[in-house]
């Protein structure tokens, strides 16, 4: 019996011992991205401290908002597929379903992983987030009246705006031109999500880059 549990217990070290290497092994594998957000994250810090405004710094804001967004997007694909197995009217869906969450398990290795990214690109958001919020502190909107002008300038002396709304004077355009607003961020965390759990591949890798450039580089 001792001999028994013992050999289990081995067994039991060996296997996390394992999954933690293959882990580590999978952090690794996204150097560029860790050292891109480490690098961000820095600049945002030193800036913050040249101007003397490291109070204003939040390198953990987003956290807050993925403690609710993951539950409820693992909620929403839960059943979501749930309702694909009844759809097509699979025989035993409910096996076909416990299954599926028993395969999880097989790929708790790049989960977790993901996980860990998913940290620190909110980690990335948050600096990021901190630094755009210290430009208007440090330089308080020192182009907006140039920027006004040359809106003026290429709409033929008409502000912007005015013609815009002349052209689409209606509450069910304003109503769907702010479902689109919004709409850009669900499609922008169901692509991350996809590629955060996507096997490692030069392709995803690639748009976490240029994810990553898009924010710092345009944002």
């Amino acid at each position: 019996m001792a001999r028994s549990s013992s050999h289990y217990l081995f067994n039991s070290n060996h296997r996390v011992s394992r999954d933690l290497n293959d882990i580590a092994n999978d952090i690794r594998s996204d150097a560029k991205l860790y050292l891109l957000i480490a690098a961000v994250t820095l600049c945002t810090f030193v800036f913050s401290l040249l101007y003397g405004y490291t109070g204003k710094l939040s390198f953990f804001s987003y956290m807050r908002a993925l403690n609710v967004l993951v539950p409820i997007s693992l909620t929403l694909a839960g059943s979501g597929y749930f309702f694909v197995l009844l759809l097509r009217r699979e025989k035993s869906p409910i096996r076909c379903y416990v299954n599926k969450i028993k395969l999880l398990y097989q790929y708790r290795v790049r989960i977790i992983s993901s996980f860990v990214l998913l940290t620190a690109i909110s980690i990335f958001m948050s600096a990021f987030s901190s630094f755009k919020g210290l430009i208007p502190i440090i330089h308080p909107f020192q182009y907006d009246l140039l920027f006004h002008q040359l809106d003026v300038w290429l709409f033929a002396g008409y502000e912007p705006w005015t013609v815009v709304h002349t052209l689409l004077d209606s509450p069910y355009i304003t109503v769907t031109l702010n479902f689109f607003y919004n709409l850009w961020f669900f499609l922008m965390w169901g692509m991350v999500c996809y590629f955060l759990l996507s096997s490692k591949s030069p392709l995803r890798t690639r748009f976490f880059l240029s994810w990553l450039l898009s924010w710092t580089l345009l944002g």
